[in-house]
């Protein structure tokens, strides 16, 4: 067994080594945002039963769920991997991160605070977890591909977010969804969206929404 966070304080971990006895890992065990500053491997038994290791990534192989990322993860696209965990990437260091197209499901906070500048969702997606990318100060643009749903707090306060492609495509706007993206100056949504949650935009100006008529 092995707790969420477990790792935080270790900021000059260089690998670490999962035995076939765990079977449980409660979330991310290293959130910390040194985290693959040093770290440059993370290895299972094989003879573990409830997880492995592709990727440089922590995976749980029940429910194809990453559970955390580290230095130079390679989200596997070959299917072993088909949802990514919550805070699995949460403070993620680097700059760029490929979320392949299996991934049918991101969990709450997956890469909150990351230091990503730019996303595609995975054109497969389903499930999109709340505060997904929150904090995230280094985004810039993030393309939707298709996905129809802004949950709560999905961009709060990613302060040099400025494009947001595909949201002509959204149905439902969270609450706070972009609060607090000030770099946010027009966003062009279309005719199917039908909810808009309560701040969802809060403290950007100026901001040019044209409304859908459904809306008005």
């Amino acid at each position: 067994y092995v707790e969420s966070e477990a790792l935080n304080m270790c900021t000059n971990l260089e690998s670490v080594h999962f035995g076939a006895s765990v079977s449980e890992i409660k979330g991310s065990i290293y959130y910390n945002r040194d985290r693959g500053r040093n770290f440059n491997r993370i290895t299972v038994s094989p003879e573990n039963q409830y997880y492995t290791e592709k990727g440089n990534c922590l995976i749980r192989i029940a429910d194809k769920r990453l559970v955390c990322g580290f230095a130079d993860s390679v989200i596997p696209d070959d299917g072993s991997v088909t949802a990514i965990g919550d805070s699995a990437f949460a403070l993620y260091p680097y700059k760029s991160l490929v979320i392949p197209d299996c991934i049918h499901t991101i969990d709450h906070g997956a890469f909150v605070g990351s230091l990503l500048e730019s996303v595609v969702l995975p054109k497969n997606l389903k499930s999109l977890g709340e505060y997904v990318f929150g904090g995230c100060n280094n985004l810039k643009i993030v393309d939707l591909n298709g996905y129809t749903q802004v949950p709560d707090g999905t961009f709060i306060h990613a302060m040099n977010l400025s494009e947001i492609l595909g949201l002509e495509n959204v149905t439902e706007i969270g609450d706070h969804a972009f609060s607090l993206c000030q770099s946010l100056a027009w966003i062009n949504l279309g005719a199917g969206l039908t909810e808009i949650g309560e701040q969802a935009f809060y403290s950007i100006e100026p901001l040019v929404v044209p409304l859908p008529e459904l809306l008005v």
